[in-house]
């Protein structure tokens, strides 16, 4: 538990960075990916904004797993996190109930508990 939440190790703004860092990294190099399937669902903003949503989660990520102590940034990342990811299950359901739906919606539900328990923790991080 310390090591996914816990203020000193947090591994749950490193494991968010990764995810988003690899769905900016895929959006950039294979957005044809992104026009087929459920994934079809997320043409409701252009893919620019997308990228802008997947870089600036990847860097506010970045930034409270290096600087841990920094709570508003981390809890801001985290709500961030799972407006997107609870954003994209709802597009995917858009077009059909798949395994998606539910995966990201896990992962949106997971940071916003996230963002929750960090609220929660004191001031000096420990």
């Amino acid at each position: 538990m310390e090591w996914l939440f816990g203020p000193r190790i947090p591994g749950l703004d490193f494991g968010m960075c990764l995810f988003a860092l690899g769905w900016g990294y895929l959006m950039v190099t294979k957005p044809q990916l992104f026009d087929k399937g459920s994934w079809a669902g997320m043409q409701w903003l252009p893919d620019p904004v997308w990228i802008a949503f997947f870089t600036a989660l990847t860097l506010m990520h970045a930034l409270g797993w290096l600087l841990p102590r920094r709570r508003a940034l981390r809890v801001a990342a985290l709500l961030l996190s799972a407006w997107v990811w609870i954003t994209i299950a709802g597009s995917f359901l858009r077009v059909d109930l798949t395994p998606g739906v539910f995966v990201y919606s896990i992962i949106g539900f997971g940071a916003l508990c996230g963002a929750i328990y960090v609220s929660g923790l004191s001031r000096n991080g420990g």
